[in-house]
This record gives structure tokens, C-alpha cells and sequence, in this order.
């Protein structure tokens, strides 16, 4: 497909009965989704943002690792107002120990498998194993004792075509982890990094992204992107996908959490 310039690498994970759902925990906190309401516009993109951006995954398949260490780098800033920049190799990498293909030597993950590997071992810092695309790295002792000083504490699933559930984990974590089915649109952004859409144009593989935002006036979610200065120019990396694109198109949604009360 050498008309589309940009690498994917998500794989979409099989059903698992073991996963926690956000909606079943909303319940079990004693809010039921449906009677909740939203304000109509969300926008944590400002946490979203390091001054290492725009992250750029190359020509390999490493999209999770990068959304994945994304939401670290939102997480840390939050919790302690500081800038930590995960790395992707290192999120990368521990994913692939964690799908459902067999060794590490393949393009491309799951969430689920990113997700396990945050919460198990976290992700080191970027100088510590730099990303550099099929540029292998090793794991070294400095590596693992680094990333376990900062950990999720779970994940959970969430309903990928519930518009109210993606938009209350975003309201209420901040970002999300979605992995979604990219097309031509992608290849030509429009304003703000506004994806065009339209049902004529031809699927491009499976890419996992962070949406950070969501805004009900022109229908759409924001969210980090991890092609380089790819999206809107005002906010390099960053791009904006409409809600009828995202419900034909949406595969796995993921929501990775650090308690914050």
C-alpha cells in the first residue's frame, strides 16, 4: 500500500470474560451510565502534551507501545506535575510478551497486551531505551528498575460503540487508548487535523491512538496521533476524528487507570 505513507500495527484482541468492563464499574459505584449526564465538550489535550512531541512510530507497527506511553506521560503529569517521557520501545516491547502471537519478533500489537504490561512491569523512561523505528534496544536492569517506580493500577474495557461510556472514561480518566480502523481520509487531514470521512474510501489497517478530548458542537474526539507532526499544525501530532467515522470504524477501547481521589 505505498500510496498511504504512514505504519499501523494494532491487532484487535479476542473476547475475554476476565476483563473488567468501565460500565459494570460504574454500576458497582452506584451510577448507573444511562442516567449520568456530560458536559458537551472535554479537553485534557494541555496534559496530553510533552515537550518531546510529536512522537513518531517510523515504519514500524509499534502504534500501541506509543499510544500506551502516551497515557503514561499524561498519568505522571497529572499525578505529579512533572514531565516524564515514557518510552514506546519499552511499551512496545513488553507487549509483544503479553499477545497472543507467538515469540517477538512481529509487527504489531494488541491492547489488552500493552495494557497487561503497564499495569505488570510499567514502561522506563525514553533515554533510558530510546525509540528509533526497527532499531532494537535491550532491556537492561536500569531499564526494569525505572519502570517499576511508576505503574498503572488497572485497565479496563470499555463498549467500543457507546459514544456516553468513551466520552464519561474521557471525562473521567482523561484520555483513552482506542484502537481504530484508519482509510484514505487519514492521509490528507483538514483543519485542526480533521480526518474527512466518507464510506468510499479504502480501509488502511488497524492504528491505536490516545483520544484526549471530546466535543459534542462539531461531533468529534481529539486525540495523539504517533506519525510525527502529522494533524493540525497548531498542535503538531494531534488530530480530530468525527463521531460517525469513529463508530463505522472503531475496533477495541481500553481505559487505563491511576486512582487520582
Amino acid at each position: 500500500m505505498t500510496d498511504f505513507p504512514y505504519s499501523t500495527g494494532a491487532r484487535l484482541d479476542p473476547l475475554d470474560p476476565r476483563d473488567a468492563e468501565f460500565a459494570y464499574a460504574l454500576r458497582l459505584a452506584g451510577a448507573a451510565p444511562e442516567e449520568l449526564e456530560l458536559p458537551p465538550w472535554i479537553d485534557n489535550s494541555e496534559y496530553a502534551m510533552m515537550p518531546q512531541d510529536p512522537r513518531n512510530q517510523g515504519n514500524e507497527g509499534s502504534c500501541v507501545g506509543q499510544a500506551a506511553a502516551a497515557i503514561m506521560d499524561y498519568w505522571y503529569r497529572r499525578i505529579h506535575g512533572a514531565i516524564r517521557f515514557h518510552s514506546a520501545r519499552d511499551g512496545y516491547n513488553k507487549a509483544k510478551l503479553k499477545d497472543f502471537v507467538p515469540g517477538i519478533n512481529h509487527q504489531g500489537t494488541t491492547g489488552r497486551a500493552v495494557c497487561k504490561a503497564a499495569v505488570e512491569w510499567g514502561f522506563c523512561t525514553d533515554d533510558l531505551r530510546p525509540y528509533a523505528p526497527l532499531t532494537p534496544v535491550p532491556l537492561t536492569p536500569a531499564c526494569e528498575a525505572d519502570a517499576a517506580t511508576f505503574k498503572l493500577e488497572r485497565y479496563e474495557t470499555v463498549e467500543p460503540y457507546n459514544l456516553f461510556l468513551l466520552k464519561h472514561v474521557i471525562m473521567k480518566f482523561g484520555v483513552a487508548l482506542v484502537i481504530v480502523n484508519t482509510h484514505t481520509g487519514w492521509k490528507n487531514p483538514g483543519k485542526g487535523g480533521k480526518i474527512p470521512w466518507s464510506d468510499r474510501y479504502i480501509n488502511r489497517g488497524y492504528h491505536a491512538v490516545m483520544y484526549c478530548a471530546y466535543d459534542d458542537r462539531p461531533s468529534t474526539f481529539k486525540f495523539k496521533n504517533s506519525w510525527g507532526s502529522w494533524g493540525d499544525p497548531e498542535q503538531p501530532g494531534f488530530g480530530q476524528i468525527g463521531y460517525e467515522d469513529h463508530l463505522e470504524n472503531v475496533g477495541d477501547i481500553w481505559a487505563l487507570v491511576m486512582s487520582i481521589d
